[in-house]
């Protein structure tokens, strides 16, 4: 029975493969014509797209060195901070800073061109206004792996006569404007009393230059300042060297710091436009 039925499938099989040869004929040359559309028309695609694909790539930038720590390169710390990432009027930015107010005293962000963070501490004598940068932004030179830490902050002093501070100071200290010149673990910058100072301690002494010369009140200003690790620091003002300092250098983990104390019968007002802190 089983040789009979498949006797019997034959002549089928036979149409089928007539009808099968038929769509061939018909179908194949135009698939293969299709085919070929398609290819002219990648080609030509290729022909005008990918040069002027390649020449977007060519045109991106290549990042400084600078730029991929603030990226996260070597996941290393970086800070880098335009205080216009909230609405004008108010605290900065909680996820990197926490603020420490006493008496009459304020930090505020103010939108303007540029926008800056408004730093001010009355006439009274525990009147302190400190900004500080929270965990993720501590800088401890003895654990990265670059040789160099640096920070570059815009500020304006309107007036000189009372008590500012910024720069890297003690992780966990209080920070006050008045911090900037003792006797703990810091690298910024002190004023009191219209004597502006680079300084730097390391728990036992420190290192100090009068800078006050190459700074003007009500008049912004770039302060960079360089340490390479357990070497030197160096201060600039506007680009110019104007200190290297080669003793007390810190060891200890840091935070950013940007403070003003009511001293001298003065009311302390200091406006910041940036601040970067970044290892190379």
């Amino acid at each position: 029975m089983a040789n009979s039925f498949f006797l019997s499938m034959a002549p089928d099989v036979a149409a089928v493969q007539a009808v099968v040869d038929a769509i061939r004929a018909v179908d194949f040359p135009a698939t293969d014509a299709i085919i070929t559309d398609v290819g002219i028309v990648t080609a030509g695609i290729r022909a005008v797209d990918v040069p002027a694909i390649q020449a977007n790539i060519d045109a991106i930038p290549v990042l400084t060195e600078k730029e991929k720590m603030f990226m996260g390169k070597y996941g290393q710390p970086a800070l880098n901070e335009y205080f216009q990432n909230v609405a004008n009027g108010v605290v900065p930015n909680p996820d990197i800073w926490t603020l420490t107010l006493d008496g009459v005293a304020g930090v505020i962000v103010q939108y303007g061109d540029p926008g800056f963070l408004n730093v001010y501490s009355g006439l009274g004598a525990t009147d302190d206004a400190v900004a500080s940068t929270i965990g993720k932004y501590l800088f401890d030179p003895t654990k990265l792996s670059t040789t160099t830490l640096n920070l570059k902050i815009d500020v304006k002093f309107n007036g000189v006569i009372g008590e500012f501070g910024f720069g890297l100071i003690d992780a966990g200290d209080v920070g006050t404007a008045d911090r900037f010149d003792q006797d703990i673990n810091l690298m910024g910058i002190h004023c009191d009393n219209s004597v502006i100072r680079a300084c730097n301690t390391n728990n036992g002494g420190g290192e100090f230059t009068d800078i006050s010369a190459f700074i003007t009140s009500g008049v912004p200003c770039e302060i960079l300042i360089v340490y390479e690790i357990g070497v030197n620091i160096k201060f600039y003002v506007d680009g110019t060297l104007r200190a290297t300092h080669t003793t007390r250098l810190p060891t200890h983990e840091m935070q950013c710091n940007i403070a003003t104390k009511a001293t001298n019968g003065q009311n302390s007002v200091l406006h910041c436009y940036d601040v970067e802190v970044w290892p190379t």
